[in-house]
């Protein structure tokens, strides 16, 4: 992964050893961080306070190496113009010159005040695998042979909680409860 240098510089931080995991590792919710902070830089080019969390509706983050401790770490922003991603904001994280991590904010709030840059060049950003549901600002549908993710087959909702070890049976079964 090479340097990009589309954009203007966002977030500047480095890794922290406190921030990393065993393996001295940077952990993922500081690359979020990073992401978020670099968010809201976008959003106070506009003269506005800072929306905090009310920045983004939405955003896609792809990993393309790790980071270490000690590592700089630089974000740099730039605005998608044209094609179905149109109007989202794109965050760049690299280290020394190399990409680590891209983010694609959306819908991208104040991204009137970052310079453009057209979709194939924000293409380590965007998702791939998946259809994923872009913003479509511009009134494009779907891909061609996309289909709505409640039409591809049953599914089953699920939730993850923690329990307490009175709430499961010798062989791991949850017990209801009733707390008073």
């Amino acid at each position: 992964m090479s340097s990009i240098n589309a954009g203007c510089v966002s977030n500047i931080t480095r890794v922290e050893t406190w921030e990393c995991d065993h393996n001295g590792h940077w952990n993922t919710r500081f690359y979020t961080r990073a992401f978020q902070y670099a968010s809201e830089t976008v959003a106070l080019l506009g003269g506005n306070g800072n929306p905090g969390a009310a920045t983004i509706g939405s955003r896609h983050i792809r990993f393309h190496r790790e980071l270490l401790c000690g590592d700089p770490v630089l974000v740099r922003s730039a605005a998608i113009q044209g094609g179905r991603w149109d109007g989202a904001v794109v965050h760049w994280l690299e280290s020394d010159g190399v990409l680590s991590a891209t983010a694609l904010d959306m819908p991208g709030r104040a991204n009137r005040h970052l310079p453009q840059v057209p979709e194939e060049a924000a293409a380590s950003a965007l998702p791939r695998g998946l259809v994923h549901e872009a913003p479509l600002a511009q009134g494009a549908g779907p891909p061609a042979g996309a289909r709505p993710w409640a039409s591809c087959g049953p599914a089953t909702a699920t939730t993850r909680a923690r329990s307490r070890s009175t709430s499961c049976s010798a062989t791991s079964a949850t017990r209801a409860t009733t707390t008073t």
